[in-house]
């Protein structure tokens, strides 16, 4: 449940992001309202922590939003424990996590290699956290994405180079 503030989980954990942040760093979990009231640096973002499994979605999409290839790779090691970068992966089928990702990436409208993070409630609900227009850092587990910009920008060149 939701407080005033617009922050707050079942377990009344919250955690933040620096504004200019690196995905993984810098995130501060707070367990409690108390610790949360008591921050007073500006310029951050708040987010409500879901204490679920992490996965990182990769899709590649095309000029015309549809979607090449996505594959979900399950982040089984994380740097921080319960946060930080994926030290290790394990490719999953999660049909259900490329369908979120496809939707959020067409809401945004966009295009060639998407990278997001996302976690699942206590209930298994997936949330998003975030969503990268770029290759993740873990691409080389999703060789399919990379494919996917390389056809992409075969069939780009004749087009920079003045062609049809």
């Amino acid at each position: 449940m939701m407080n005033q503030m617009g922050v707050g989980t079942k377990h009344d954990r919250a955690h933040l992001d620096h504004r200019n942040w690196r995905p993984g760093r810098g995130v501060t979990i707070y367990y409690n309202l108390e610790e949360l009231f008591q921050e007073t640096r500006t310029g951050l973002i708040f987010q409500e922590f879901i204490p679920g499994g992490e996965f990182d979605a990769h899709l590649f999409i095309d000029r015309k939003g549809e979607t090449v290839t996505g594959v979900v790779l399950e982040k089984t090691l994380l740097k921080e424990g319960m946060t930080g970068n994926a030290v290790a992966v394990e490719r999953v089928e999660r049909e259900d996590l490329v369908q979120l990702g496809e939707k959020a990436a067409h809401v945004l409208a966009m295009e060639g290699p998407v990278d997001m993070d996302i976690r699942l409630r206590w209930d298994g609900t997936p949330v998003l956290l975030d969503i990268n227009a770029r290759l993740g850092g873990n691409v080389l587990s999703a060789e399919e994405i990379l494919d996917g910009l390389f056809v992409a920008w075969e069939k780009l060149v004749p087009y920079l180079e003045g062609g049809r």
